[in-house]
């Protein structure tokens, strides 16, 4: 970690615990600073420690003054669809829980400094069908593509939204445990917050934020805010918490190394005090790096392809290729806005919309080949991080 990165790194911990400490800015790159902190998205993390230490660089702080206003209108105009979407399900009377983003916001010594790019609810498999009519009558756009059985993705005025049905179905890792089973417990313990507006337990906050970002970690993965969420979550509702049975729950999920190496880094960047698991990381390091050098979503940009290439069943490595570039008549007619009525007949046709389209979305081929490319070679980086935070066993 270089001296920019300690900064940065410091900064946060400032800012999520309110102590701020002195800051030696000697030797920083004042272009990386604002570079980490935009991609991932805590410019205002950054600006709240930096606004309240005696010697930031006055320059610095002008940026992330203009950098923090910016994101905050983003972000209003985000929340006011996230109202809106919640007051619509209240008068409709389905029971819906919020999923991490403002259910973690409240956690925050400034709940404005979380950021939040879209928002994930659950109802039920029941209420699937009202949710999707009500999410029409305000302007949502399906993405045929980004949905399936268990979650349907819209666009409301620029911003995503989420209905699941479950969660925890999404892990390639640990395949011998039943993610989707335990967290139904999650979702029958959650908390009235507001009329037909619930949320996990803090028990359940914690483990599905750990569960959360193994998922990431594993397909792409996951960045300091993630981190950071994990650390404030235990800060807060450390007096709540039964660490017995959290160690229990997550030994039997397969995740006790990885929240093991969650814990280390929090204690060495944000010197929270947590329960120790346990567990030694000679490589912790390369860990850290890792997660520094993507963004939100970690490498998403280069490993999506990826990601989805290793998902496809079979051992071989053309099949699966084979099964990403050429999804089956039923993916297509699911997952394909313009297939979902055509006939068998127009499967070629929909193989070539389908490329042109994700072409586009990646901004072109050259672009995308490209991305390929250096997606391959990041894998064999991720394969090592994975295997150092416990997340191969894939029986």
């Amino acid at each position: 970690m270089n001296r920019t990165e300690q900064i940065y790194i410091q900064l946060i911990s400032n800012s999520i615990k309110d102590e701020h400490k002195p800051i030696d800015w000697t030797g920083f790159d004042e272009k990386q600073l604002v570079l980490l902190s935009k991609l991932h998205k805590n410019v205002g993390l950054v600006y709240g420690a930096l606004s309240r230490q005696k010697n930031a660089p006055q320059n610095i702080l002008h940026l992330f003054e203009k950098g923090f206003y910016t994101e905050m209108m983003n972000y209003s105009k985000k929340f006011t669809t996230f109202q809106m979407v919640l007051k619509a399900l209240n008068e409709s009377g389905i029971k819906h829980i919020i999923v991490k983003g403002m259910s973690y916001a409240k956690c925050y010594r400034q709940t404005e400094f979380r950021t939040m790019s879209d928002m994930d609810l659950i109802v039920s498999p029941e209420k699937i069908q009202k949710a999707h009519d009500i999410l029409n009558e305000l302007g949502g756009k399906l993405d045929y593509e980004g949905s399936n059985e268990k979650v349907r993705c819209y666009r409301i005025n620029n911003t995503a939204v989420e209905i699941h049905t479950s969660i925890g179905y999404a892990q390639y890792f640990n395949r011998h445990y039943d993610y989707e089973k335990y967290f139904q417990k999650a979702i029958q313990e959650s908390i009235c917050t507001n009329a037909y507006t619930y949320e996990f337990s803090p028990y359940y906050k914690i483990v599905y934020a750990v569960f959360h970002m193994a998922k990431h970690l594993y397909e792409s993965g996951c960045g300091v805010r993630m981190l950071t969420d994990f650390a404030v979550l235990l800060d807060y509702y450390r007096a709540e918490l039964n660490m017995k049975r959290l160690h229990i729950d997550l030994n039997k999920m397969g995740l006790f190394r990885f929240v093991s190496g969650l814990s280390a880094i929090c204690r060495k960047w944000f010197q929270i005090e947590i329960e120790d698991w346990g567990e030694t990381f000679e490589q912790l390091e390369q860990v850290e790096n890792y997660i520094l050098s993507g963004d939100v979503f970690g490498h998403r940009n280069t490993l999506k392809d990826m990601s989805q290439i290793k998902k496809q069943k079979g051992n071989n490595s053309v099949l699966k290729a084979w099964k990403w570039a050429f999804p089956s008549y039923r993916h297509m007619k699911e997952h394909s806005n313009w297939f979902k009525d055509k006939p068998a007949i127009l499967l070629p046709a929909a193989y070539a919309e389908r490329f042109l389209r994700n072409a586009k979305e990646r901004g072109g081929m050259v672009h995308w080949i490209k991305n390929l490319k250096q997606g391959r070679q990041e894998k064999e980086v991720q394969n090592i991080i994975i295997s150092i935070m416990g997340l191969t066993n894939e029986q």
